[in-house]
């Protein structure tokens, strides 16, 4: 019957139309796949060439395993922007025998990156890493364009205005190449597998691995939101959360994640610190000044071979910021009061007596005399390890230290800044500890 002719013939033409389709796909993924010609005729409108030589034979294990990491990083750097003077591609070299020895691959599976400098000029690396996952590639990649920057044409091309670039996770300028920022809302920046292994490769930043079926994430999100909002403005941190339900990659892969909320530190790329204190918004900012300090304390003593020598200058260079006190942990405490006199008070945020003596405290840290004494505190809350080693069990509690010699807990009812200075020159004169009972 001629209804049943249309249908089938309808039926014939999808089946043809997804054939053709589906023909297409594969020429798309296969198109990575590079012979001699391709090679040598790589598209000269990107930078670099960025190839994984292999063998399809069975007698490379290895290779299988390489290879399905490859082809994942392949798809996904076609849609991150960064990446866009990249040609990523492979080379069968139980095929393209000849031109696998003609570019000197002793083993398999090898990787090499191809970095046209000028039109007669063209440099090659081999990519050393055993480990072939995403972070580890993109890594290279970026230490790479960061050395070799990106096309002239490129950096001549014009700002789009409606990106602001103070939202920007780093200046291209400082890096020598533009960087499409990522931007925050109300402060939070939100991360995702795309974007997040670049975004947290520079500088210091507190994120919120998170999921959303969590209560515990719930209840912190609002918490969250006001501290990102609180450090908006601040140049040394930035305040970021993921979904770790949408983004399995960044946090099962990446950053271990194993449980919800995870509040991580990180530096640079790297792991720092993990807060483990109560959700409070006065415990987890008083964390966030205690890893800010750190991060400005390490600064500084690089600029002191000698520490002995240099911690009289150290600390003449931290009374020159809003805050003469120094916050320590378990990583400065012992370097701190092993050098001369430091003086200590163990605090915790929920105490009501801690906060009525912060003032006074403070003004002791500036009027102590600044070449003999250091003037410091410990958040109890956070450094738990720390406070129990010095047996701390109850706040506030006063301790002073003489090149790391400690000193009977000051037990004056009356706190303050006079009568710490007071204190100080009494047991300072004596030049030795008194010992404890």
């Amino acid at each position: 019957m001629p209804g049943n002719k249309n249908i089938r013939f309808s039926i014939c033409s999808i089946i043809i139309n997804i054939i053709i389709i589906i023909q297409f796909i594969v020429h798309q993924v296969e198109s990575k796949e590079l012979t001699t010609n391709d090679f040598d005729e790589w598209d000269k409108n990107q930078k670099y060439l960025f190839v994984l030589f292999y063998s399809s034979e069975s007698s490379c294990k290895q290779c299988v395993q390489v290879l399905s990491d490859w082809k994942s990083f392949e798809n996904r750097l076609d849609n991150v922007q960064f990446f866009a003077e990249v040609n990523v591609g492979r080379v069968d070299c139980s095929v393209n025998r000849d031109l696998c020895s003609r570019e000197d691959i002793q083993e398999l599976p090898m990787a090499k990156l191809y970095v046209e400098i000028n039109k007669i000029t063209r440099i090659e690396m081999n990519y050393e890493s055993k480990e072939y996952d995403r972070n580890s590639l993109d890594m290279f990649l970026m230490k790479q364009i960061t050395r070799f920057g990106f096309q002239d044409s490129q950096k001549e091309q014009e700002p789009d205005e409606s990106i602001d670039e103070t939202d920007a996770t780093t200046s291209g300028e400082e890096r020598g190449f533009t960087i499409m920022p990522l931007k925050a809302k109300n402060g939070l920046y939100e991360l995702t597998d795309d974007d997040s292994s670049l975004f947290l490769s520079h500088g210091q930043h507190f994120v919120n691995f998170y999921a959303p079926w969590c209560s515990h994430c719930q209840n912190l999100k609002p918490k969250w939101e006001m501290i990102a909002k609180s450090l908006e403005n601040n140049e040394q941190v930035k305040i970021s959360q993921i979904n770790c339900q949408e983004n399995i990659y960044t946090c099962k892969m990446q950053f271990k994640i194993k449980e919800y909320p995870t509040l991580l530190w990180i530096s640079n790329g790297k792991i720092v610190a993990r807060y483990k204190g109560s959700h409070e918004l006065d415990h987890i900012k008083s964390f966030i000044n205690s890893q800010l300090t750190d991060f400005e304390l390490e600064k500084l003593l690089k600029k002191y071979s000698d520490v002995d020598s240099g911690i009289e200058e150290l600390e003449i260079d931290y009374r020159k910021k809003s805050s003469n006190v120094l916050l320590l942990n378990s990583d400065n405490f012992k370097m701190i009061t092993d050098s001369g006199w430091t003086f200590v008070h163990f605090t915790v945020p929920w105490s009501k007596h801690c906060r009525q003596m912060k003032s006074e405290w403070d003004k002791f840290s500036i009027t102590a005399p600044p070449n003999s004494l250091k003037v410091a505190k410990v958040d109890c809350s956070i450094q738990e390890k720390l406070c129990t080693m010095e047996k701390i069990d109850s706040y506030p509690t006063l301790l002073l230290y003489n090149d790391g010699h400690r000193f009977p807990e000051y037990d004056n009812t009356l706190r303050t800044a006079d009568s710490f200075l007071q204190y100080f020159n009494v047991q300072s004169n004596n030049n030795q500890p008194k010992k404890e009972l």
